[in-house]
Formats: structure tokens, sequence, C-alpha cells
């Protein structure tokens, strides 16, 4: 049982001890008549029914007009159903309709009312496999966890036990593209690929070919690794030509300002090679 649902029990706990309290204060005989199994699911499809017109009226507004103590009454509405009884029949209609209440709280109130959908589901999952709510429950779940939440790790393993517990859904297909593409992949074919100019090769005396940021012509700047950058033609030689092209720029604009990086020390064996003791402008 994970912390989602053991947060879930405790609350229902609480609550459910509140209404047992409440019933042994009654007089015995009336105690005894509202503790017999068949008058505690009575009350209970009483009480999902009021909380029904509950969450009709809430949703009679628009989701702008409904503040966030009009939703709680209508999840403690649906709570009571299973204070009186976790054996009614519209017990797992009850906590789905809290769970989504909750991922709507999150949209429009904060991002913990996600975690606590979240854990409604999973209770929901655990305690009434059977209930017809049983795959959206799953994958609602398992969207709440990737989008919301962010544990991909938790949705990933959610969707999976869908996979395995509803191999023929009609979800099937959205349940495949949800999960990533690569699990499902398998390698039928690879080539390596060898390209002899990937690799710069520096011919003696090259670097004079190199030009400057400055150019011959007013107003233009070169910038790339093959232009003179103190270091090969490489992404790090690219990077120092931009710092350079943007001097050049502030330069010609009497705005001097020194924007290139110092070079990371030389460490290990690099420290012998000539040259490396300091900073190449």
């Amino acid at each position: 049982m994970n912390w989602g649902v053991k947060n879930i029990h405790k609350m229902f706990a609480v609550a459910s001890l509140g209404f047992a309290l409440t019933v042994a204060a009654l007089p015995g005989r009336l105690a005894a008549e509202t503790n017999h199994p068949s008058v505690k699911r009575e009350a209970a499809a009483s009480q999902f029914a009021r909380a029904e017109e509950l969450r009709e009226l809430l949703n009679s507004k628009s989701p702008d007009q409904r503040s966030l103590s009009e939703y709680k009454k209508v999840v403690a509405g649906y709570q009571r159903v299973y204070m009186i009884t976790p054996h009614a029949t519209e017990v797992p209609d009850a906590v789905f309709a809290v769970a989504e209440l909750n991922t709507e709280m999150g949209d429009h109130f904060g991002r913990s009312y996600y975690q606590t959908a979240a854990d409604t589901y999973a209770y929901l999952i655990h305690d009434y496999p059977s209930s017809k709510h049983l795959q959206d429950a799953m994958l609602r779940l398992a969207s709440l966890e990737k989008d919301q939440l962010g544990d991909l790790a938790a949705s990933t393993k959610t969707y999976q036990d869908f996979q395995k517990k509803f191999p023929h859904s009609s979800h099937k297909r959205e349940v495949q593209e949800a999960l990533p593409a690569a699990r499902e992949a398998r390698l039928v074919k690879f080539t390596v690929v060898k390209e002899v100019a990937a690799t710069f090769s520096p011919a003696p005396g090259c670097d004079r070919l190199r030009p400057g940021a400055r150019s011959p012509i007013a107003n233009l700047y070169l910038a790339g690794d093959w232009t003179a950058t103190g270091w090969p033609a490489t992404m790090e030689g690219a990077v120092r030509s931009g710092y350079l092209a943007a001097e050049a720029v502030l330069g010609g604009d009497g705005k001097a300002q020194t924007l290139l990086r110092d070079d990371l020390p030389a460490e290990g064996l690099s420290r012998r090679w000539p040259g490396k003791q300091s900073v190449v402008r």
C-alpha cells in the first residue's frame, strides 16, 4: 500500500470515527437500529444523492465563479458517503467524484490538490478493484503523475500496470502513445557511418588564413569556427568567435568591453603543453 492510499485511509478513518461516536451517543435501541447494515446503506445512498445535488449546483456556475469553500463543501458531501459505510454501492462513485473535484481544485486553487486527487484515485484502485471506474481511475492517475506532478517513473508504472490488467482495453492505443515510444521499439538494423572530414586536421600555417572578427567592410563583422579565435575550428572555437565578434561591434561603437571568457586552468598532463599556462586571445 503506497503513501497515498495510507493517507486517504487515515483521513477517512478519522471521519468515520467521528460518525461512530455520534451514533454511539444515541439511545441504545436507536443506536442499534442506526448501526444495522441495511440502514447504513440507505443512509449512504441518501447522502450520495445530496452530494450529487450539491455538485450539480456547483457545476451550474462558470468555473471562475466557483469558490474553494464551495468545492470543499461538495467534497465533504461525497466523503460522508464513505463515513456512513465503506460497503455502500455508491462509495466507488463518491470516491471517484472526490478525485475529480480535487483535480478541478488543483486547476484553480493550487497544485497540492493534484496530489490529493492522485492519492484518491490510488485509494479507489487499491480498495475497489472491481469498480466500474477502475480503468478511468488508472488512466487519470497516470495522467496526473505525468503532467501535473511530474513523476514520470510513477506514471510509467501506472500505465504499465494498466497494460497488464487490461491488455484488450479500448484505451490500449492511448496508453501506448503515452508511454515512451522507445519501450516498444525493436532494433532491426544499424549502420556505422564514418565521416572522414568530420575531424578538423589543421595544416601548418593555416591560422594566417583565418580572418578576424573585423572585416575590411564597414559594419560587417565575422563569426564562426573558421575565423581567428585562437582555437581550432571546433564548437568551442565557434563560441569564442561569437564573443570576439560582439567585442568588435562594441569597440566599433566606442563601447569597448571584454566579453571573451578566460580558458579553464590546465590540469594534468595538459599543463606540460606549450602555451597552456596562459589564456589564448
